[in-house]
């Protein structure tokens, strides 16, 4: 369902990249990772997001919660 309006060809997604997916703040971004909704990894002091843990976030509809 959602996984139309992620760009396929990436397999990790940066804040950045996520505010504009999301169309939220990274402050909003990072309460997500940082309460486990999102499963965010930390690499080289920034968190990245794998497609696969964005997909089952919003099919989880934990954004909304």
């Amino acid at each position: 369902m959602f996984e139309k309006d992620i760009p396929k060809e990436k397999e990790l997604f940066t804040v950045k990249e996520l505010m504009e997916i999301l169309k939220v703040n990274r402050a909003i971004i990072l309460r997500y990772i940082r309460s486990g909704k999102l499963k965010g990894y930390l690499m080289d002091n920034a968190y990245r997001v794998s497609r696969t843990s964005l997909i089952n976030f919003l099919e989880s509809g934990s954004r909304s919660n």
